[in-house]
């Protein structure tokens, strides 16, 4: 279990944005404050290896809440939440074989910011880019120099306007990686050959900023 409060002052990026070159510093901020309490119970065990399996709650209450609010077109600028509420759930279960040959983890968070300012049109909705689930998955083989390993992000739907009228779609991105290690005469050598995005998913984190789709990536590391 545990409790925490916390106290952050705005940023320079955040005190200093001006929407024009006409427009005044942001001077009128407040500082942002929380309180949280969060609490996970886990369960060991040994059975061909290690396991670990884990539920964790999180609930975080925000009092001014610095938020970057949509202003004109695609700009932004920073305001204060009057007050926000997030809850969060998060199972995990994790693997490891004997001589951590073989390396499993997959956790999933479900969760939900909403805004609780007292007026419309904001009060009761979702903070946006704020999915309501997230499913992280990555398997590791790693056995005398040799190792591969691949990675999932499954991600829920977000919004990008505040009266959530309008949503980002979920995606999943899939992540590969293959590679060796050979040491001779104190020199170590690396050869790595990486797949970023092998679902070849295009998704967005801003309305006019899609991600690239899929990277290929070969490297060579000498390390003396």
């Amino acid at each position: 279990l545990a409790y925490a409060k916390t106290f952050r002052l705005p940023g320079l990026a955040e005190l200093h944005w001006k929407e024009d070159v006409f427009v005044t510093p942001n001077p009128d901020l407040n500082p942002e404050k929380s309180r949280s309490v969060s609490s996970e119970i886990f369960f060991r065990y040994q059975l061909f290896g290690n396991w670990r399996l884990s539920i964790g709650y999180r609930d975080i209450r925000y009092k001014d809440l610095i938020y970057w609010r949509r202003s004109q077109g695609i700009k932004y600028k920073p305001v204060n939440v009057s007050s926000s509420d997030y809850f969060g759930t998060t199972v995990s279960i994790s693997y490891k074989s004997p001589a951590d040959i073989i390396d499993i983890d997959f956790s999933r968070v479900k969760s939900a910011a909403l805004n609780k300012e007292k007026g419309q049109p904001y009060y009761g909705k979702y903070i946006t880019f704020q999915p309501p689930y997230t499913n992280r998955l990555t398997i590791a083989i790693n056995y005398r120099g040799f190792y591969a390993k691949s990675s999932m992000i499954d991600s829920g739907h977000r919004y990008f306007l505040e009266e959530n009228t309008k949503r980002l779609n979920a995606y999943t991105l899939v992540d590969f990686r293959v590679g060796f290690d050979v040491t001779c005469k104190k020199i170590t050598t690396n050869l790595e050959f990486k797949i970023e995005n092998v679902t070849d998913t295009r998704y967005e984190l801003l309305e006019y900023q899609p991600m690239p789709p899929r990277v290929y990536n070969l490297g060579l590391t000498l390390k003396i």
